[in-house]
Order: structure tokens, then sequence, then C-alpha cells
């Protein structure tokens, strides 16, 4: 299996290189290339691939671990996820807002904020959280959440729901497990009960879907669900054809300031998300009409114990 997983990945390599030169004409893979896939790191990518395949077992664990450690001085990454409905010049709030902390023995503790959360904006005023986006756009929602949590963000990711839909139809679509039939306008079934492989928009329908009793806490386990599927669908070895599209398509519809060769470590390291340690939260909150608007009051002491886990 494991000399099955490496000729996938070297013939994904073979494939990165040639096509670039067997489709001259075509700007968006010229872009992909350069942008992506630059010669220190489609060199990095090589010789990453080389070192893995010449060791096995411990020997091989060792090394990726050395260079996770080494990326960032063997501490935890964080970072934090924006979604958002945003069309061209278009200022939009923050529909979803996740913060993910990375450690090198693959843990991943998951916090989602609820939207309406009432907080400090810096510089504005106390209102929803999800509103920094609007009045500030990314730098103003990090410097929230940073606020709010006593953290420091090392890489944020922004996608728009456009991008959203794209990126899951690019994969071929997410498998999630619904818990009731969803309709849509309460009169169009949109997704039944049962498990089910969703394309682009249908998840997007499904991620954004409140109009029941759970609300947005219900609607933020969906989110999660789907993020977690995503991460399955990208994992997979049978997918591997499908992943110069894919980051084509978060080139064009994501803000980001990952680091490539970091993200690579990370996926060499993780191979299988069923292998990790995954802890999945939701800030808690109550719900309280003030001056006619509802607001999440977060409860302090909920908020404590996540600021403990995230520092």
């Amino acid at each position: 299996m494991k000399k099955i997983k490496v000729l996938f990945i070297l013939l994904f390599t073979f494939l990165i290189i040639l096509y670039p030169y067997t489709h001259k004409k075509d700007n968006n893979i010229k872009d992909f290339n350069n942008n992506y896939l630059d010669n220190d790191n489609l060199h990095y990518l090589i010789s990453k691939v080389k070192t893995l395949s010449t060791y096995k077992g411990k020997e091989k664990e060792k090394i990726e671990n050395k260079e996770i450690k080494n990326t960032k001085n063997n501490k935890p990454l964080i970072l934090a996820l924006y979604g958002t409905d945003e069309r061209n010049t278009e200022k939009s709030r923050s529909d979803v807002l996740m913060i993910i902390k990375y450690t090198p023995k693959k843990d991943f503790y998951i916090l989602s904020i609820p939207r309406d959360s009432k907080v400090k904006i810096p510089g504005k005023w106390i209102t929803k959280i999800n509103a920094a986006h609007a009045y500030g756009g990314i730098k103003l929602q990090n410097e929230t959440i940073k606020n709010l949590l006593d953290i420091n963000i090392d890489y944020y990711l922004h996608v728009n729901f456009n991008g959203f839909i794209k990126i899951i139809d690019s994969l071929g679509g997410v498998k999630v497990n619904a818990k009731k039939d969803f309709y849509y306008n309460d009169e169009k079934l949109i997704i039944k009960k049962g498990i089910h492989t969703l394309n682009g928009e249908k998840a997007l329908k499904y991620v954004r879907f409140r109009h029941d009793s759970e609300g947005d806490f219900g609607r933020i386990k969906r989110q999660q669900e789907v993020i977690l599927s995503i991460g399955k669908e990208i994992l997979n070895p049978k997918n591997i054809f499908k992943v110069p599209s894919a980051i084509k398509i978060v080139k064009e519809n994501v803000k980001s300031n990952l680091d490539w060769k970091l993200l690579l470590n990370v996926a060499f390291k993780v191979k299988n998300i069923d292998s990790l340690n995954i802890k999945t939260h939701t800030l808690k909150t109550h719900s309280k009409k003030e001056n006619g608007i509802w607001y999440e009051i977060i409860d302090h002491n909920d908020l404590t114990k996540h600021i403990n886990a995230l520092n």
C-alpha cells in the first residue's frame, strides 16, 4: 500500500512538470505553474518524494516529524478559516468563522465561533463578530479573533461561496450524513435524510441551512462535517489527478497567506484524515435580544477553556 502511495505521488509530480509544456497556450496553467509550483517548490516536492520513498517505517516517520517541527520551531500552527458571501467589491460579513490548531503530533483542535457572537471590534464598537469583515476585511477579522481568543494567527484562509461550490465540484463532491430531510423555502426537498455525496451547490445549501430549532448551531455542525469531508477527498489517492484543477480554483477564489512548503509538509505528515486526533468544538453562547437585535452572548467560562486549549 505504501509503494502504491509513493507511485501516485511520483506520477502526480511527473504530470505537474509535463502538463504546462504540453499546453503552452493555456495561460491559466502557466499561472498555476508559476505561482504554485515555482522552481524552488518544484525541486522541493521532487526531493521530498525521493527522500520519503527511500526510507521506511520509523526512519520515514522521524524525517516527517523533523520537517514539521523545523517549520515553526515545534510550535502549534493556528489557521483561521473564513467563509463569506462575497460578490465583486460588495462588503460582506463572515458566514463561517473557524479556528484550527494543528500540532506536530497530528492533533487538530477546531473551534467554530457563532457568527452573531457579541464582541468588541478593534477601533469600532461592540457588535456581532461577523461584522468585522464588512468593516475592515480579513485584517480586521483577524484582529478581532486575536483579541477574543488571545492567540496569534499564523495563517488565514478566506473563501467565498462561489469558490466553495467550485472546489467541491472539482473533487467530485463531498460525502455527508444528513440527520433529517432538508427543505428549501420550506417546500422543495433538496437533501434527503441519510448518507449522500453532494455537489457544490447542494453542499452550500446544506451548510447554510438554519431554518430549524438548532439554528446557527446546527449549521456549525454541518460546516465542520463538510470541512472534514473535503479534507478526506483531498487526501484520497483516487483524487490525485483532480488536484491541479482544484488548486487553480483555490487560487481564483481563495485569499490566503498559507505557505506552500508548510502545507506540503503537513499533507505528507497527515496522509489519512482518519488517523488524526480531531476535536471539534463550538464556542458556547446564549441568545439575547438587545435594542431589537438578537445576539449570541459568549459564555466566559467556556471562552477561557478554549483560550487555554489554543495557547
